[in-house]
């Protein structure tokens, strides 16, 4: 039986806007975390090819994900796709 006052507990719209919330946060932060890590761990003269095809495998990933998932979900449903 409802209080009258409302409740107090978090709704599930909030949870879950809450999480996106993180989840953006931690996907911003992952990038320059690990330009910084690849930096460091290669030598300067190594350094910048090293960059250069970690750039280049998210470039090819970023283009092949949507397709993949795309096709997936065409051949498939899009269940198959989410749920893994």
């Amino acid at each position: 039986m409802p209080d009258g006052g409302g409740s107090r507990k978090p709704t599930l719209v909030l949870v879950a806007m809450t999480l996106a919330v993180l989840q953006g946060v931690g996907g911003a932060l992952m990038p320059p975390t690990t330009v910084a890590i690849v930096s460091s761990a290669f030598s300067q003269d190594r350094a910048g090819r090293a960059l250069g095809m970690m750039g280049g495998i998210a470039a090819v990933a970023g283009a092949l994900g949507p397709t993949v998932g795309g096709v997936l979900t065409a051949a498939l449903s899009w269940r198959a796709v989410v749920s893994g």
